[in-house]
């Protein structure tokens, strides 16, 4: 199930929100498609992007993933601990695998991103 206090893209990144403060990481889901995570290569301190552009990457044993913004914003801060041990990104994505933090936009628009219900309901294709 997955977790409350989120809003998720239909890609599969998750943001937690507080104030113009967000905490982008991938979800659960997203982590099992990847099985080994070998690299996380998020874009610079103070980029700048729009909702669904490219923050980063994440290589796998399997292949080369993107990481979207959810949010329209500039990069604030990477998580210095996926550098470090990478495959927390699947193995506890929404506490310690969080990847970056953002400042968001003012008026940015979220009407895009899904509760925890409806993100579910994607994953069991019923969106």
């Amino acid at each position: 199930m997955t977790p409350e206090g989120y809003k998720y893209t239909t890609t599969h990144e998750w943001a937690e929100i507080r104030g113009d403060i967000v905490t982008v990481g991938v979800t659960r889901y997203a982590g099992d498609q990847y099985t080994s995570v070998t690299h996380i290569e998020p874009k610079p301190l103070g980029t700048v992007v729009v909702a669904g552009e490219t923050i980063g990457e994440i290589e796998s044993v399997k292949a080369v993933f993107e990481i979207l913004s959810p949010v329209d914003g500039t990069i604030l801060e990477i998580n210095p601990a996926v550098a470090v041990s990478p495959a927390i990104v699947a193995e506890d994505p929404y506490r310690t695998g969080w990847i970056l933090r953002m400042r968001m936009n003012p008026g940015s628009d979220l009407s895009h991103l899904l509760g925890a219900d409806d993100y579910d309901k994607q994953l069991a294709g019923q969106m």
